[in-house]
Parts: structure tokens; C-alpha cells; sequence
């Protein structure tokens, strides 16, 4: 498994990579959360005066780095790839994505893994046009909410339909 810089790189490079008007947009304060991490992680604490009353988005965007205060840069680095994390399914499916999950290792497989007591579990998948995923529950015997059984899965997947 990659160390904790090379996914902090890769993740950088996600979010440095969305557009802005696509299908996939992150809240402001989620980029804030980034924005802070990503200076802690590469300057450390906040050591530039705080901008004034109106300069609003200078302001928030200090406001988010100072509040990490001493927070040590590996774990900033940390921090920010577990954010990554936890939007990553509903993300576009891109160069820098498929690179950034490469460098998590067993991440997916971890969560393929069915909890005790569960009989179902989400199967993912994204069209050829890179649109956010549609989660459809399939059974542990294949067959789904949807009404496709397992077989006919079999020949829209052998077919290239879905990816």
C-alpha cells in the first residue's frame, strides 16, 4: 500500500482536477476542508495575518487553515485523503480518480466484505459517459432489486453496457 504522501499527492491531484461546472461539484465548505488541509500539509500551521472583514473568502478560507492550529502535517495529509474518501464514489471517473484509488490498495475490498446478518450488498456502476454512479442492490445469488437476474447481468456486463 502507498504511503500516506504518495495518497496525499494522488488526492491532491482529484481535487485539483474537478471542473468547476460538472457533474460532480463539492460544497464550499467541503473545499475549505481541503484548502486547510492541504496548507497544513505543505506550510505547516497559519502563519500569515488574518485578512480583514471584507475580504469574505480570504477570510473563511484563513479561518479554516488557523482553526487546524498545530495539527502535524502527516496527519493533515491524512485527513485529507480520508475526506477524498468519503465522496470518492460519487466523483467522475477519471485519470487522476483511478490513480488516487490505486494508491489506496484494498480499499474497495474491504468494504465488498458483507457484515454479519447482511444479505445484500452494493454493486457500483458508472456509464461510458462518466456520470455519478447509480447503486442498484444485488443479492449475494445475483439478483437484483431491479429485477435483472443474474444471468441477464452477465450478458449486460459481457456486452459492454456498463462499467
Amino acid at each position: 500500500m502507498a504511503a500516506t504522501k504518495e495518497k496525499f499527492d494522488a488526492a491532491v491531484k482529484v481535487i485539483q482536477s474537478i471542473p468547476p461546472n460538472g457533474s460532480f461539484v463539492p460544497s464550499q465548505s467541503m473545499m475549505l476542508k481541503f484548502y486547510a488541509y492541504y496548507k497544513q500539509a505543505t506550510e505547516g500551521p497559519c502563519n500569515i495575518p488574518r485578512p480583514s472583514f471584507w475580504e469574505v473568502i480570504a477570510k473563511a478560507k484563513w479561518d479554516a487553515w488557523n482553526g487546524l492550529s498545530d495539527m502535524p502535517p502527516h496527519e493533515a495529509m491524512a485527513n485529507y485523503v480520508e475526506e477524498l474518501k468519503k465522496i470518492i464514489e460519487a466523483m467522475p471517473h477519471t485519470e487522476h480518480v483511478q490513480g488516487f484509488v490505486e494508491k489506496l490498495g484494498d480499499f474497495y475490498e474491504a468494504i465488498d466484505e458483507l457484515p454479519p446478518g447482511f444479505d445484500k450488498k452494493p454493486k457500483y456502476w458508472m456509464n461510458s459517459n462518466g456520470d455519478l454512479p447509480k447503486v442498484t442492490e444485488v443479492d449475494v445469488n445475483g439478483s437484483s432489486d431491479s429485477g435483472i437476474d443474474g444471468e441477464e447481468l452477465g450478458e449486460i456486463l459481457s456486452a459492454g453496457e456498463l462499467h
